[in-house]
C-alpha cells in the first residue's frame, strides 16, 4: 500500500511470530483454566471468550469490505460468510473471511483437544501428552515414514505442537516446580519450536524487506528471548501482578488481531493521502 516505516521494518518482518508466541500463551493459560473444571464448563467458558468478539469482529471486517468496495480484497461469498461464522469454514476448504483468522481453527482445534483431555481424565497425564504430541512434530525430520504416522501428523496438527507444547510444559513447571523431565521437555519442544520457525522464515525470503534480509538466527532468537520471559513467569521470577492495564490489554488483544490485518489494510489504504502517514499507521 505503499506507507514504508525504514525505521521498524528489519525487525518488524519477524512480526508473523506472534502467532507462534500465541499458541505458546495459549498452552499456558488453557492448562491454568482447565484445572477444576468439567468438560461442560470449560467448553462454555472457551465459547464464550471466542464467538461473541469474533462475530463482532466479523461483522466489522465485513461492513469494512463493504463500504471500501472491493479493493484491496474481496467480498466472500454467503455460503462462505456462513462457515466462517461457526469457525468451521477450513474443513470445507472455504476461504477465510480475513486470512488472519486460519489460526483461529488450530486455536480451536486445541480447545477440542484439551476438552478430550479433561473427558477422558488424561489431565493428570498431561506431561506424557505434551512429550507425545512434541515427538509427533519430529516427523518431518525423519527420512522415510509410514503412510499412518503422515496422516497422524496431519490430523493432530503436530507442526504446532512444539508451541503449545512448551505452554503446557510451562504451566506443569509453575504447577509442581522445575522437575528435570519438566526441563527436558520444554528443551525438546523448544528445540522443535526453533526448527519451524527457521522453516518459515527460510519461506519467506523472497518477501523480505530490501535491505534487510530475514534471518532464520535472528527469528529464532526472538522467539527464544520470548520464551525466556515466560519462563520467568511460570517460574515467578518477575513479580509480575494483574492490575486494571493487564486486564484491558489482555481483553483487547484478541479483537485487535481479529480486525488488524484486513480491516487495517483496507484503512490504511483508503485513507492514505486524507493523513500523514505516520499518524495513519498509529
Amino acid at each position: 500500500i505503499g506507507i514504508r516505516t525504514p525505521a521498524l521494518e528489519s525487525l518488524a518482518q519477524y512480526g508473523f511470530l506472534g502467532v507462534q508466541a500465541f499458541f505458546v500463551i495459549s498452552g499456558f493459560v488453557i492448562a491454568i483454566t482447565c484445572q477444576d473444571r468439567g468438560v461442560r464448563e470449560f467448553v462454555s467458558a472457551r465459547f464464550v471468550r471466542l464467538f461473541p468478539a469474533y462475530w463482532i469482529c466479523c461483522a466489522l471486517t465485513l461492513a469494512c469490505l463493504a463500504l471500501a468496495g472491493n479493493a484491496p480484497f474481496q467480498m466472500p461469498e454467503a455460503p462462505c460468510i456462513a462457515l466462517n461464522l461457526g469457525m468451521l469454514n477450513s474443513f470445507f476448504g472455504c476461504d477465510y473471511v480475513d486470512p488472519v483468522y486460519w489460526s483461529l481453527a488450530i486455536e480451536l482445534q486445541f480447545y477440542a483437544m484439551m476438552a478430550l483431555l479433561l473427558w477422558s481424565g488424561l489431565m493428570r497425564r498431561l506431561f506424557g501428552v505434551t512429550l507425545v504430541w512434541t515427538l509427533l512434530s519430529a516427523l518431518p525430520l525423519l527420512r522415510s515414514q509410514s503412510a499412518v504416522l503422515a496422516d497422524v501428523y496431519l490430523a493432530s496438527e503436530a507442526m504446532w505442537a512444539p508451541f503449545f507444547s512448551c505452554g503446557m510444559l510451562l504451566f506443569l513447571i509453575r504447577q509442581e516446580g522445575p522437575r528435570p523431565r519438566y526441563l527436558a521437555g520444554l528443551a525438546l519442544a523448544w528445540t522443535m519450536a526453533a526448527y519451524y520457525i527457521s522453516q518459515d522464515v527460510l519461506s519467506l525470503r523472497g518477501a523480505s524487506v530490501p535491505g534487510a534480509p530475514i534471518s532464520p538466527a535472528l527469528g529464532i532468537g526472538l522467539f527464544s528471548a520470548f520464551m525466556v520471559v515466560m519462563l520467568l513467569i511460570s517460574l515467578d521470577r518477575l513479580g509480575l501482578r494483574s492490575a486494571g492495564w493487564t486486564r484491558l490489554c489482555g481483553g483487547t488483544s484478541y479483537p485487535l488481531y481479529l480486525l488488524h490485518h484486513l480491516a487495517g489494510i483496507t484503512l490504511l489504504s483508503r485513507c492514505r493521502g486524507l493523513v500523514p502517514d505516520g499518524m495513519l499507521m498509529a
